[in-house]
């Protein structure tokens, strides 16, 4: 179903609970593009974010979008599946 951006990333957030449980540590713009939490995140969005969407995303953006959906995972800390 046509979901938005912000919506987009709701969904990849709680998908990324439920499959991966959850998120070990915040990531920061900062952070090498090798780091544990940067490659969770890059699958996370690989597997739950719209292809669409990732397409037209600039490196610049890609950061933000990583840390938006950082964000929105951290948020769920402790939520099971069934909640």
């Amino acid at each position: 179903f046509p979901v938005n951006k912000e919506l987009a990333v709701e969904m990849a957030a709680l998908l990324a609970q439920v499959e991966f449980g959850d998120f070990g540590r915040p990531f920061s713009a900062s952070g090498s593009s090798q780091s544990k939490s940067y490659q969770t995140l890059k699958q996370v969005l690989d597997r739950f974010y719209p292809k669409h969407y990732r397409r037209t995303v600039s490196e610049e953006q890609l950061r933000q979008l990583l840390q938006h959906l950082s964000a929105r995972w951290s948020s769920l800390r402790g939520r099971s599946s069934s909640e």
